[in-house]
């Protein structure tokens, strides 16, 4: 999963450097390398998508769609590339961009920490594809060139954090503050994370007042709350630091990870949105063709839509047969849930080695369910992958 969200965060940054390089070059050889470099990752995913189908991971129907669905990209991405990107046309996806990067990180906000009581591991090391060490330095170059553009100073930034190039990341995003005066908290907490950790993970001094900055601006910002409680440590205010940390645990939005490390209980799911309810069971045949400590996956993903699932349960095989259910507070990423389909595709796999992947030899039974089906749903597993 760390290899998956490393790959994902380094294409983020792919298409994020084209967006900022296209906007200020237009010329016809960045245009067609583009071009070159677009169907060079359409040919390498499909090749994907055919793997994963060969070898039972992919349905047919999710074939076709995720392969009509990069081949719009492709389309759309080759379409416009031979066309000057203006600021407004890249604003927007570049905007998105800035917001995705860190998630994809994996560990932002667990980038120092006080000890064993609030420790995490920091994110692996991350080593970029030559081309993007490319691009990320034709950024900087442009900049040279064009030292006023925010954007392309917080991207640059994100980058080189992502990278762990800590000093490089601390001046770009110095230079973002001085553009925009110090008044967007989330960039003075990226300027004093990056100042920390190029100084072997020290918060007291210019850090610390980034932080206690970016709190005057937004009182409930999670980064700075959690860096101040360090800090404070760092300083021996161990009061003040339990204080941060006594603000942090009454967020509404405190992310998953902070909540266990800080023993806070997540809040009950709303009642509200689509329930499937299914009786989950194996076909006799295939009752005694799986160990006792098998996992079982349930799980339901659009049948016009994303790969992913949309809502999922891990579970002991050696219960079946059970009562499951599926509904809107088990989504993976939020918004991508299962209110926002009407048709899904559930399936429930019973897997000898635990993986989350599809693996040879798993157990496996699916069918197709639409809002208006009858419930509670049948679902027999009775296929081996093969």
């Amino acid at each position: 999963m760390v290899l998956f969200w490393i790959a994902a965060l380094l294409l983020a940054l792919l298409a994020g450097l084209w967006l900022v390089i296209g906007m200020r070059a237009g010329g016809r050889h960045d245009a067609e390398l583009r071009k070159r470099l677009n169907v060079a990752a359409f040919r390498e995913r499909l090749a994907e998508l055919e793997a994963e189908q060969a070898g039972g991971r992919l349905g047919s129907e999710d074939f076709a769609q995720a392969r009509q669905d990069l081949e719009r990209r492709l389309l759309e991405d080759v379409d416009t590339a031979g066309k000057p990107l203006t600021a407004g046309a890249g604003a927007g996806p570049l905007r998105a961009l800035i917001l995705i990067l860190p998630v994809l990180a994996a560990g932002g906000i667990f980038a120092l920490s006080d000890g064993a009581q609030h420790f995490r591991p920091p994110p692996p090391a991350v080593t970029a594809p030559p081309q993007v060490e490319a691009m990320i330095e034709q950024l900087a170059q442009r900049l040279g060139e064009q030292p006023e553009d925010l954007e392309g100073w917080r991207l640059l930034g994100r980058s080189y954090s992502v990278l762990q190039r800590h000093a490089e990341a601390a001046k770009a995003y110095g230079r973002a503050n001085q553009i925009n005066g110090g008044q967007d908290a989330e960039l003075l907490v990226a300027e004093g994370e990056a100042l920390a950790l190029a100084r072997d993970k020290d918060l007291l001094g210019q850090p610390q007042r980034l932080m206690a900055r970016a709190l005057e601006l937004d009182p409930q910002n999670v980064r700075a709350l959690w860096y101040a409680a360090i800090a404070a440590r760092q300083e021996g205010r161990v009061e003040q630091a339990e204080a941060y940390f006594g603000r942090l645990r009454t967020l509404p939005n405190l992310p998953d990870e902070l909540r266990e490390i800080l023993g806070v209980a997540k809040p009950a799911a709303a009642a509200s949105g689509t329930r499937l309810d299914l009786k989950v069971s194996v076909a006799e045949a295939m009752q005694d063709q799986y160990p006792s400590d098998a996992v079982l996956y349930v799980y339901a993903k659009a049948r016009s839509g994303p790969p992913m699932p949309l809502a999922i349960q891990r579970l002991q095989a050696a219960a079946l047969p059970l009562q499951v259910v599926l509904d809107d507070s088990m989504s993976m990423v939020e918004g991508m849930n299962l209110s926002r389909f009407n048709a899904w595709t559930v399936v429930a796999r019973i897997s000898e080695s635990g993986e989350a992947q599809p693996q040879s030899g798993d157990l496996v039974g699916e069918m197709a369910v639409q809002s208006d089906s009858p419930q509670p749903l049948e679902l027999t597993i009775d296929t081996r992958l093969p």
